[in-house]
């Protein structure tokens, strides 16, 4: 089949084309206007990791991307979970919220991205926003729990080192200057369990200070870095584009349907078709015949009309098909029933009598 037959058969077609592609756009434009509009909310999380100098580059891309990993499954613990709805309190369950929370990172960074999905944009803000605050909090707690307990001992340790320090500055300065040689004795005994306790206390300070440090540097922090805000754009259905392709795809099948419907009709429909079919030349076409009421033949009723025309057309293509052998016998027939056989025999029998030749006409059964 040449190109120009494809296009003729696509513009014959074309009708049931359109129809299809139409009902199938506006099936999923209706159906996309009835379906409820889903909104979804992104907050974009920063991983602040501890520093560590004993770590070589590598190890520490390592680490890091780890880290992302380890705290992006975190922010779906149930826990989590169920603390921000206990914040928010909005009837979802545990299980649907977790459905509704996506959490991503971001390619080569430090950053994860938390995404929230609701039918309203500001209780998926909410919820986003409260993901975080949560987990932060989480965190927090088990930095807290981790170093909690050893700052709490070098805190009391301090505080009795302070009542004792300044329970030896008392004596101290209610001995004054000292009058005899046992009062200069106890002076000096007092003054030098100072200079311990105070040295004791400096060496406690100093440990409380590398706690502090050691916790900072051991915990990585979260900080967010783009909170989450309404949007008023659902992200589906998206009616435009479900449309589009709703279109596309009629269109595809339609067109699919058309080549199908061809390849499965064995009806001969043109010249080309006939010629191929039956190896046999077409030596004449005739055009549709108006009904007369006189009941005479087209050729004698309207001789000067195109189908009167067509007929002579004929008769001379039968009479120079065999020049040299006459065409003496014709058969004029068709697979069916009033398909035109009379019309045709009558007429071409009537156009070669006028062309002087003596015709028997005969109409038989083949039955």
């Amino acid at each position: 089949m040449e190109l120009k037959q494809y296009a003729y058969l696509l513009w014959r077609w074309m009708w049931l084309i359109v129809l299809v592609t139409v009902l199938a756009a506006g099936a999923a434009f209706i159906t996309s206007k009835l379906t409820t509009p889903i909104y979804q909310a992104s907050t974009l999380l920063l991983i602040d990791e501890a520093p560590d100098s004993d770590t070589s580059d590598y190890t520490a891309i390592l680490m890091s991307e780890r880290l992302a990993s380890t705290y992006a499954e975190m922010i779906k613990n149930e826990v989590i979970l169920e603390e921000t709805l206990n914040h928010v309190g909005n009837g979802m369950s545990v299980g649907a919220l977790k459905d509704a929370v996506n959490v991503q990172l971001v390619r080569d960074t430090q950053i994860i991205e938390v995404s929230v999905e609701h039918t309203s944009p500001v209780v998926a803000a909410d919820l986003a926003n409260t993901l975080f605050e949560v987990f932060d909090e989480q965190n927090e707690e088990y930095r807290k729990e981790r170093f909690g307990p050893s700052k709490e001992n070098l805190t009391q340790e301090l505080e009795h080192l302070d009542s004792f320090i300044q329970g030896l500055q008392s004596t101290i300065d209610e001995l004054g200057t000292p009058s005899t040689e046992a009062e200069r004795l106890e002076l000096n005994q007092r003054k030098e369990e100072l200079a311990q306790y105070q040295d004791s206390k400096t060496r406690l300070l100093q440990t409380y200070e590398e706690l502090r440090l050691a916790e900072a540097q051991s915990v990585s922090n979260v900080v967010q870095i783009k909170p989450a805000t309404p949007n008023d754009n659902p992200i589906r259905p998206r009616t435009m584009m479900n449309t589009l392709l709703a279109a596309v795809v009629g269109a595809m099948l339609a067109v699919g349907g058309v080549f199908l419907i061809e390849y499965l009709d064995d009806t001969i429909k043109t010249t080309e078709e006939a010629t191929q079919a039956l190896g046999l030349p077409v030596i004449g076409f005739i055009t549709h015949i108006q009904e007369n009421h006189a009941g005479a033949p087209e050729v004698a009723a309207n001789p000067r009309s195109p189908s009167a025309e067509a007929f002579r057309s004929l008769r001379s293509s039968i009479q120079f098909s065999e020049v040299d052998h006459p065409i003496r016998t014709l058969l004029i027939t068709s697979p069916g029933p009033e398909e035109g056989k009379s019309t045709v025999a009558t007429n071409l029998a009537m156009v070669i009598a006028q062309s002087g030749k003596k015709v028997m006409l005969l109409d038989a059964d083949m039955r």
